[in-house]
């Protein structure tokens, strides 16, 4: 019996450069539904397209599609316990930010379709 499961995650203290490429990902995401902008990561397209109907007003996470998003346990910190890949357009590999769960992932589960959403 397969169980779905969604865990929460929290993107930590990323540097200036990585929180302004996150930043601009998320806005480009925003205005692309919007028919306002195609500057985004051609794969997250493709997921937005999957996802969500062109709108006006509405405001949408960032879907990720899961063969571009990457976790990985942390080995060499105390001070968060993974790190998560993301794709971002312009920037090759896309950039590793430290995430914090609100529980352990365990090797058994695979990671599915993702979304960033923003929260001050």
């Amino acid at each position: 019996m397969m169980v779905e499961k969604t865990i929460v995650c929290r993107i930590l203290d990323p540097t200036g450069r990585k929180e302004g490429l996150l930043v601009k990902e998320y806005s480009n995401a925003q205005g692309y539904i919007r028919g306002e902008t195609e500057d985004l990561y051609s794969a997250t397209r493709q997921a937005m397209d999957k996802y969500v109907e062109k709108v006006q007003n509405e405001e949408y996470p960032l879907f990720l599609r899961n063969d571009t998003f990457k976790m990985e346990k942390a080995e060499d910190t105390e001070e968060f316990d993974y790190w998560a890949r993301i794709p971002v357009s312009g920037v090759w590999g896309g950039i590793w930010v430290p995430i914090k769960p609100h529980q352990d992932i365990t090797e058994d589960m695979d990671v599915h379709d993702s979304k960033i959403v923003w929260e001050e």
